[in-house]
């Protein structure tokens, strides 16, 4: 197997591609930035939590010339997705305040950014992560979920939440799990368009 050249182990996906030459294939790698909006919101200290354009900035810069990136993935907010968050008596969903904070487009700002930058941006879109209602008290105090990561909060698209048949099943029709949802059905897949 030929190995590609100049791979960079920096934690960060690489992204192997080939291109011909005279003398036989070139491999060349390019480092992914994979970034979850969202979860920078909740789980980023200082820069690391996106809050601000200069924040974003510095981030941005830190992926191109810091990590070597040359891609970066970014995760579509939950607040551009039609859908409702649940919370249990006496909980608060941070990731919904944090959002509502936020006064500048995330969207607009990362495309100017990564120009600057010579930074590929591709939207990153979570197939499997179209949330579930909040379970009954009784499930929760059992649930796998933990304080921090939607034990007693939760999200839905308006789409999983009203049309409960596009959930994936498997052969017995069984559905596992609520949020995500079969592509085999057009609306879904216009859904992510």
């Amino acid at each position: 197997m030929i190995q590609p050249k100049n791979f960079w182990y920096t934690g960060l996906a690489k992204s192997p591609s080939v291109h011909r030459t005279a003398t036989g294939p070139e491999y060349f790698a390019s480092t992914i930035a994979s970034v979850s909006g969202g979860d920078h919101l909740i789980f980023g200290e200082d820069d690391g939590r996106l809050e601000t354009v200069p924040a974003l900035e510095r981030r941005m810069r830190n992926w191109k010339i810091d990590l070597r990136a040359g891609i970066s993935h970014w995760r579509c907010t939950r607040n551009r997705i039609n859908g409702q968050y649940f919370q249990a008596k006496g909980y608060r969903h941070s990731y919904r305040s944090r959002t509502q904070a936020i006064q500048w487009d995330d969207f607009q700002e990362i495309s100017r950014l990564a120009r600057a930058l010579d930074l590929k941006i591709f939207l990153y879109v979570a197939l499997f992560d179209e949330g579930w209602p909040l379970l009954p008290k009784k499930v929760r105090e059992v649930s796998f979920h933990n304080r921090m990561h939607c034990q007693h909060v939760t999200w839905q698209s308006d789409l999983s939440r009203h049309n409960p048949q596009y959930a994936m099943v498997d052969r017995t029709m069984t559905r596992h799990q609520r949020g995500v949802l079969c592509l085999a059905y057009p609306e879904v897949r216009r859904h992510f368009i």
